[in-house]
């Protein structure tokens, strides 16, 4: 999360929509006592290294009337701001009156890549499985995997990104990671920026390293699921509701691994 006292904006992550390039794209446009939201030990060394304004400030305040706050007459207690947080609790901190008129975006997916992009990045990120044993699996037991993952995570990962994204009062504005770049001009004119030292493609460097045939894991069960999750997605920003052909697999039947 972003939250820019000097441009006067918002910016909230949703998750594995390229937030980590585009929060730091954003930091370019930061100062000092603005709030940035700590990222990766890599991705704030490509900050440092780019001259571009690292984490800081992610503690807020927020009211507490616990018994041992009273007593000390310290009315206050310290939250710390996470990078996927959603507006709960900067609405109910001490800088929630300066924060009201700022302009608040996020971006979501096409729900069918977005959970797909999720299960490899977890994978990834829990160090379950090397690329080269994906590779190496066969199609039948990584589309089982797949829909085991989305009966254990597939409720939690959309609900989690519709709080992010949908956290009334406050309104927030919703672009399509899809079109990034060009809503990323639109976002920029918004804000009145004009000036870009470091373009989003010289930031993006989370690039997939999954083979495009190893992606073809939606079946019939997997597209039932991620249907009724993410129907939010599905509903609120029109995306259609059959499976891209570069994720459709061939139906099967389900076994254990």
């Amino acid at each position: 999360m972003i939250i820019s006292h000097s441009k006067k904006f918002i910016f909230l992550r949703t998750i594995k929509t390229a937030s980590s390039s585009v929060e730091i794209f954003l930091s370019q446009f930061c100062r000092n006592d603005d709030i940035l939201t700590e990222l990766f030990e890599d991705e704030e060394v490509f900050k440092k290294n780019n001259d571009l304004i690292g984490k800081r400030n992610s503690n807020i305040k927020l009211l507490s009337f616990k018994l041992k706050k009273i007593v000390l007459l310290n009315f206050f207690k310290s939250k710390k701001i996470w990078v996927h947080d959603s507006l709960e609790n900067v609405l109910k901190s001490t800088i929630k009156n300066r924060i009201q008129n700022y302009f608040t975006f996020a971006f979501v997916r096409n729900p069918y890549d977005w959970i797909v992009s999720y299960f490899f990045w977890e994978i990834n990120l829990n160090k379950k499985y090397k690329k080269n044993s994906i590779d190496k699996m066969s199609k039948r037991n990584l589309i089982t995997l797949f829909n085991k993952f989305l009966d254990n995570e597939a409720e939690y990962f959309f609900n989690t990104n519709e709080k992010i994204v949908s956290h009334y009062p406050k309104k927030i504005y919703v672009y399509r990671y899809e079109n990034l770049k060009s809503e990323l001009k639109k976002i920029l004119t918004k804000l009145n920026i004009k000036r870009i030292r470091i373009p989003i493609s010289k930031i993006y460097f989370k690039r997939s390293i999954i083979k495009k045939d190893k992606k073809k894991i939606i079946d019939k069960h997997a597209k039932m699921k991620i249907l009724k999750n993410g129907k939010f997605f599905f509903e609120k920003f029109n995306y259609p509701v059959n499976v891209p052909k570069h994720l459709k697999s061939i139906e099967i039947n389900h076994e254990t691994i």
